[in-house]
């Protein structure tokens, strides 16, 4: 036994198993590191790991069998006692193994120093965030009703959100966007702090709105969440009119930023906010049109169109009014409304508003979609109306979106993006732009990203019928998933229409199927409950049917020719005359073409 651990030493066994451990153990760890900057699949370290295993008796069986000398490699058996060096490759293995436990070293003492730190953030950013939000951040949570009925939630909020943007206007506070702060309520039972965390702000100011008969008391206190400490609080009682309800919105500010310009040692003046009506009747309804215009879906589009109208019927000259209803007026016919001139209804109200304001992005925005909706589109004014009303505020979601949307039409992906971001980033839960933001990975080819992008949308009051995700989805298995896509589009069309789910289903993956008689079914068994599909339900169910010619020509605007995952939509003739109608392809060739498609002659183009 003592002989052969001799000549195992000798044949520098021993090292090379050493040496093998280390070099192998330093592989994993470069693997590790990589892996995911590479894209690599989650086996990749077990494949080596069992690699590395079966390798090592191979490797040791070779330090046995055979030895390196000057003239090559040799049967250890072979070469004369004499004549070995294998003294000299033992202190090359000796070296090998002293600098591979030395990076090894260096490497086990980097991760106990970066440990506390998550992936992706270096230590210092990680000390940074363990310092906590920075002094000058405060969120401002909507306001608790306490009317006797309990039906003023949205005039609270709205009271909330009018403190909100005259602090958003002071440069030296930071504050959080109305929709990630109104995710949480005053009246939450999550406790302040924790709200605090969950927004990442130092500040907190909550508060409750009672109204009964002729009077209003609002109740207010900032709240410094690192200590739970109110630092300031007041309650004001005043009779219930638009000048009052103003002067106490301006009150609060002005409190507020009295008591943080003393902690931050700054001077802050605020603004007063905005005298919009002296009518606290119209003052209400604009509150509630404006709040159901931004959770627009097929229920809450009509009702937001009636409260902004009734608004302007109580105060004729309420500019703002006028310009949320001349934004409801313009989306109207794109969520299948038809039954008055909604185009030219818009057109007027957004005139009356540039009137008086040439620079109102909201009315501004309502000219770009005016001539987006256009048969053909006017894609040159859309897209400069839009960019105006962005440059005259960056932040404006709306025109964000619709900007969007056109450049997706339009084949622009990339510029889409850009815009779906600014508008999620100032209306985090803005359901429609985060529909069109997941919609838009697709065109972009980020399909996991995508997906994972619905979640929030699931959150909002969002009615959608998924036409961009329903082939994508057939064609990734997931009948589930697909099956409540088709059912969330059978409830946009109406009530007792779940009905649909089976045959779409169908359509969606048999190919056997006789899509033709099955579409005309639909159709006629709709009409006959009393439903008339409008032309995006109609688009949706052709799509769905691969009866792409069956799409509607009123179908405005036509970006589902870019949509992934139905057989032959690409390159069809469907998608080429749909192209040549809305005048696609005349904006390419005075702006350039997008990167998926390119000139071929003098009038014609090719797209992948």
């Amino acid at each position: 036994m003592t002989g052969l651990l001799a000549e195992l030493r000798r044949r520098n066994v021993f090292r090379v198993a050493a040496a093998y451990l280390v070099v192998g153990w330093l592989v994993l760890q470069v693997i590790a590191v990589i892996a995911e900057p590479l894209g690599l699949p989650g086996w990749t370290d077990t494949l080596v790991i069992v690699l590395l295993g079966i390798a090592f008796p191979v490797a040791l069986i070779l330090a046995w069998a055979f030895e390196v000398t000057p003239e090559g490699v040799k049967l250890t058996a072979s070469v004369p006692e004499g004549e070995s060096i294998s003294g000299k490759t033992g202190r090359r293995l000796d070296i090998v193994i002293a600098a591979g436990l030395a990076v090894l070293i260096g490497l086990i003492v980097w991760q106990q120093v970066t440990r506390s730190a998550p992936a992706g953030i270096q230590p210092d950013a990680a000390m940074a965030e363990a310092a906590g939000p920075a002094d000058n951040t405060i969120a401002v949570l909507p306001f608790a009703d306490l009317s006797a009925q309990g039906d003023q939630a949205y005039f609270a909020d709205g009271i909330a959100e009018e403190i909100l943007n005259v602090l958003a206007q002071i440069d030296a506070l930071s504050v959080t966007s109305r929709t990630s702060a109104f995710v949480f309520r005053s009246d939450s039972n999550l406790s302040i702090p924790d709200i605090a965390d969950a927004l990442q702000v130092r500040h907190v100011l909550e508060g409750s709105v009672r109204t009964s008969g002729g009077m209003i008391r609002i109740t207010a206190q900032l709240i410094d969440a690192e200590t739970d400490q109110h630092l300031w609080s007041d309650t004001f009682d005043r009779e219930l009119n638009a000048e009052n309800v103003f002067a106490v919105q301006d009150e609060i500010a002005a409190a507020i930023t009295r008591e943080l310009a003393v902690r931050l040692d700054v001077p802050i003046a605020a603004p007063t906010a905005a005298r919009t009506t002296s009518d606290v009747d119209a003052y209400s309804a604009y509150l509630r049109g404006r709040e159901l215009f931004f959770d627009r879906n097929y229920e809450n589009l009509p009702r937001s169109v009636e409260a902004l109208e009734r608004a302007i019927d109580l105060d004729p000259d309420f500019v703002e009014a006028r310009a949320i209803l001349s934004m409801a007026y313009a989306v109207s016919p794109g969520w299948g409304f038809h039954d008055r001139d909604y185009r030219q209804l818009s057109l007027d109200m957004a005139g009356s508003v540039l009137e008086t304001q040439p620079d109102n992005p909201l009315a501004l925005t309502t000219i770009g979609q005016a001539a987006r909706i256009l048969v053909p589109p006017d894609w040159d004014t859309a897209i400069d109306y839009y960019s105006r009303a962005i440059a005259s505020d960056p932040r404006s979601p709306t025109a964000r979106l619709w900007r969007a949307q056109a450049y997706r039409d339009l084949g622009f992906f990339e510029l889409a993006d850009e815009d779906l971001r600014a508008c999620i980033e100032a209306e985090p839960l803005y359901g429609v732009c985060l529909y069109n933001h997941a919609a838009n990975l697709l065109n972009l080819g980020r399909d996991e990203e995508a997906f994972a992008s619905l979640i929030p949308v699931m959150g909002t009051s969002h009615f959608e019928s998924y036409p961009e995700f329903l082939g994508i989805t057939a064609q990734r298995g997931d009948r589930v998933l697909l099956a409540y896509m088709i059912r969330e589009l059978s409830d946009s069309v109406g009530d007792r229409t779940r009905w649909i789910v089976p045959g779409l289903l169908r359509a969606l993956s048999d190919e056997t199927y006789d899509r033709d008689a099955a579409l005309d079914q639909i159709r006629r068994r709709l009409l006959d409950d009393g439903h008339d599909p409008d032309d995006y339900t109609m688009s949706t169910l052709a799509l769905a049917h691969g009866l792409y010619e069956r799409v509607p020509e009123e179908r405005q605007p036509a970006g589902w020719v870019w949509f992934r995952g139905y057989p032959g939509l690409p390159g069809s003739d469907a998608v080429e005359t749909a192209i040549r109608r809305e005048r696609i392809d005349e904006y390419w060739r005075e702006h350039g073409f997008p990167p998926q498609c390119r000139p071929v002659g003098a009038d014609d183009f090719r797209c992948e």
